[in-house]
């Protein structure tokens, strides 16, 4: 006796049902070990999208730092730019303006900014605000200028940080001495970023530093090193 066509229907639907069940179980794997690869060789890729999902993740992957350090990193971060890579204060003091995630300033630091990006390869580009016209550097490049000062400008610091103890009264430490060393802002910015950092940044990112959030889910960094 030959089939009913619904049965032959029914057949091919659950075959298609099949395959695409195992080619979506093939693409997850796949995507998970090309992700594993890149964290175990190294490879600088940027997975978020948000401007302050990238730092943190960088303040993670490239700089070593555990929770309590990036939460008082990212607590100087915010309070100069929201995280904005091209937040720029045209007025700042003496006549100068900042620019960048950390507000390099015109008085040297921007200027060093933009020598170092433009050496390693960074396209420039250019905006307009508040009557002065400044290059631009991408995101990419101002965490990888942050890097360069952190070994080569302020390398006891960075040793430092990354000793901090991993507690919220460690957060708060590091908060400090990123505001007095490598931000420099004056005093009277210092005790908000340094609360901010147990108030705000630890209870959002204090739980689970090592947990790295990509844009097709999350990977256990822990069991990426075993």
């Amino acid at each position: 006796m030959k089939p009913q066509k619904s049965s032959k229907k029914s057949l091919k639907k659950n075959f298609k049902t099949a395959i695409f069940a195992i080619l979506t179980v093939g693409i997850v794997s796949a995507l998970s070990v090309l992700a594993i690869y890149a964290f175990k060789s190294g490879t600088r890729a940027t997975y978020s999208e948000t401007g302050e999902a990238r730092i943190r993740e960088y303040l993670i992957s490239e700089l070593g730092f555990n929770s309590a350090a990036v939460c008082g990193i990212m607590s100087n971060i915010s309070a100069e730019s929201k995280f904005d890579e091209n937040a720029l204060n045209p007025n700042d003091s003496g006549g100068t303006f900042s620019y960048g995630i950390c507000q390099w300033n015109s008085g040297g630091r921007y200027y060093s900014l933009i020598d170092w990006s433009e050496k390693n390869g960074y396209s420039m580009g250019e905006m307009t605000a508040g009557g002065i016209t400044v290059k631009t550097v991408p995101l990419q490049a101002q965490l990888e200028f942050m890097k360069y000062e952190l070994e080569n400008v302020v390398s006891a610091k960075y040793s430092e940080l990354k000793k901090i103890e991993n507690t919220a009264a460690g957060a708060e430490e590091a908060a400090r001495i990123w505001a007095e060393s490598y931000e420099i802002c004056a005093e009277r910015f210092r005790e908000k970023r340094i609360k901010d950092a147990s108030a705000i940044y630890w209870p959002k990112y204090g739980a689970d530093t090592l947990e790295r959030v990509m844009d097709f889910g999350k990977i256990d960094s822990q069991e990426m090193v075993k």
